[in-house]
């Protein structure tokens, strides 16, 4: 169970920093 959600923690913030840079290469922020 603590490791699935690590894992599910973990997936959420790569997925954030790569919006995070895609954007910020874009301009959006």
């Amino acid at each position: 169970m603590l490791t699935d959600l690590k894992l599910c923690v973990l997936n959420v913030i790569r997925i954030f920093i790569i919006i995070g840079q895609l954007s910020w290469e874009q301009g959006w922020i």
